[in-house]
């Protein structure tokens, strides 16, 4: 019995050795460069949200790969494209964080109504921080190009009644 458990722990200890060892490695980085920002410069520049909408948008991916004909320059593309997904989003993290960490003042008698509870305000934090760390998983295991919400085909789920029950007529029947 023994011998089956160091069997098994032994595969699980190569299986996860080729795991590690198959990884594609990170590129070299230059010495001295920035990774990138720490946080978002700011929330309402153009030339910010236009450099995002190049980082997820796949038309330059795609018409490498498929109208040029190279995939391994798509792939170069796809990986750094990736690295900058990941590089925005914990940016975009660290932002989200330095802004709820800024002190709030307290409000006027007027507006302590239309104010939300502080339990409103954490939920809606903690909901923000689980769609980001939803969003890095997907951008790390599939990329920035990848859907956040998947694409659910209800018509395969769902089976089409068969043809047997619908009943067919002439156009004209209902006039005989």
């Amino acid at each position: 019995m023994i011998p089956i458990f160091a069997y098994a722990a032994l595969a699980f200890l190569i299986l996860v050795l080729v795991v590690v060892l198959a990884r594609p490695g990170r590129p070299p980085e230059v010495a001295g460069e920035k990774v990138g920002p720490t946080r978002v410069p700011d929330e309402w520049d153009v030339r910010w949200l236009d450099l995002v909408r190049q980082i997820f948008d796949s038309a330059d991916y795609l018409w490498l790969r498929d109208e040029l004909r190279f995939p391994r320059l798509a792939k170069a593309l796809l990986s750094s494209r990736k690295r900058m997904a990941i590089c925005w989003l914990k940016a975009l993290r660290a932002s989200f964080n330095e802004l709820v960490r800024t002190p709030d003042f307290s409000p006027a008698k007027g507006q302590s109504e239309n104010a939300p509870a502080g339990w409103r305000l954490s939920w809606l934090a903690v909901r923000f921080q689980l769609l980001l760390i939803y969003a890095l998983l997907v951008v790390r295991l599939f990329g920035p190009y990848h859907r956040l919400i998947p694409a659910l085909n209800w018509r395969r789920l769902v089976p089409e009644p068969p043809l047997r029950s619908a009943r067919f007529r002439s156009a004209n029947s209902q006039n005989f």
